[in-house]
């Protein structure tokens, strides 16, 4: 076979698999086992790998990775599940990448991620209307749904509502950019349905995520925004009102619910299990040994610590801290925790660049590729403030999209195909 057939076969066969492994997160998340989650990621690094540009990148990270493994299971513990998910998240990063050597790549990847994501913004409206998830009761998963019975939380495609609200509003972002590149109405209903979606999950942190990161590329960009980019804006938030303005009409009880969440947020179970871990890593952080700070404890571990240790903050039984950044901490030490954050950095540092050297001239296509991708992942990394995205396929995928986005110099979303 060419190189060039070699490749193309390679890129069919990872949209399919990125497909799947997003329609499939709650049967991944909830009941896959560590064989089977590995033979996934196997399978997805002889996809990739023949024809990746990534093959030092893919090389390099499956070598550290492991060699991390065996380091923690010899001196303590380590998941082999959370392991083949940080591997997952190599594998989909290195998809993505590829995808953004052609613009056709590209927008059809793209497109095959919004399917998925529409999918599951409709089955969480329907879910809110109907109570019934027919997805996950096909898959035998059970989900969560909130603590209070009367106060029914949907889940769409995942297994808990925090979940599925940040891949909604993901969706939100993504259809977002496909409705101004392609200007097709079917985007903008997506945006609206994405919207209802997310709001049905009834999840606090998104009202802050969300806002936080349009304020961080309103900066990166120096505030300063193009006379019709402005009057675009305020359409685009016009637009965005309409849906919850809806619900609130429509339906009294969603908004009673709504609003009774927020006001019983300093006395909820989440504000104390939040504020619980936080304090559990100041009090680590200042009496753990030096090589347990610095190199952690292994992936996993510290839920294996917590109910080991019969450790919880609100519920007993509940041994999660509920904070991504907590449990890396933990589990990778303060020197994962900083390589991690480095390259983040450093990912959102080019996309940055990218959207500061588009001109005003230029329009407001040629802003939406950094546009998109800065959203898309500083929203994704205040979100993971709130919940561990560690073993969630949906948000690693996600996030692997993310600082794709954010690598790519190409304006395939800026320009006609």
């Amino acid at each position: 076979m060419t190189g060039l057939g070699q490749e193309r076969v390679s890129f069919g066969f990872s949209v399919v698999y990125l497909f799947l492994l997003l329609l499939f997160n709650a049967y991944f998340e909830k009941k896959a086992s560590v064989n089977a989650l590995f033979m996934i990621v196997a399978l997805g690094y002889l996809i990739v790998f023949p024809s990746s540009k990534k093959k030092g990148t893919l090389s390099a990270a499956a070598i550290v990775l492991s060699i991390l493994q065996l380091y923690y299971q010899f001196f303590g513990y380590s998941s082999g599940s959370i392991y083949c998910c940080c591997l997952l998240l190599i594998v989909a990063y290195s998809m993505f990448s590829d995808c953004m050597e052609s613009c056709f790549k590209e927008i059809f990847m793209l497109k095959a991620v919004l399917i998925v994501a529409a999918m599951h913004s409709v089955l969480c409206v329907f879910e809110a209307v109907t109570h019934s998830n027919p997805w996950l009761q096909l898959l035998s998963i059970a989900a969560f749904h909130g603590d209070n019975p009367s106060e029914y939380r949907v889940t769409g495609l995942t297994a808990h509502p925090i979940t599925a609200a940040v891949f909604a509003v993901s969706t939100v972002i993504l259809a977002s950019a496909f409705y101004w590149r392609f200007r097709k109405s079917r985007y903008l209903v997506i945006v609206v349905v994405s919207l209802l979606a997310a709001a049905a999950t009834q999840t606090r942190s998104i009202y802050i995520t969300l806002p936080f990161a349009l304020l961080c590329v309103l900066v990166a960009r120096g505030i300063h925004i193009p006379k019709l980019d402005s009057i675009k804006a305020s359409v685009v938030v016009a637009l965005a009102a309409i849906p919850l303005v809806l619900v609130l009409l429509l339906d009294s009880s969603f908004y009673t619910q709504l609003s009774l969440r927020f006001s019983k947020l300093w006395d909820s179970g989440s504000y104390l299990q939040r504020a619980g871990s936080l304090r559990f890593l100041s009090n680590y952080i200042a009496d753990g040994s030096v090589s347990e700070k610095l190199l952690g404890h292994g992936y996993g571990s510290l839920v294996h610590y917590l109910s080991s240790e019969n450790i919880s903050f609100v519920s007993e039984g509940f041994y999660t801290v509920d904070n991504q950044y907590v449990t890396t901490i933990f589990d990778l030490g303060l020197l994962g925790f900083l390589v991690l954050t480095v390259i983040a950095v450093g990912k959102i540092a080019t996309a940055v660049k990218s959207l500061r050297q588009v001109s005003s001239q230029d329009g407001m296509a040629s802003l939406l590729q950094p546009f998109l991708a800065i959203v898309l992942i500083i929203f994704l990394l205040a979100a993971i403030f709130f919940f561990e995205c560690y073993d969630k396929p949906i948000i690693i995928c996600t996030l692997a999209l993310g600082f794709a986005l954010c690598d790519s110099q190409s304006d395939c979303m800026g320009k006609s195909v």
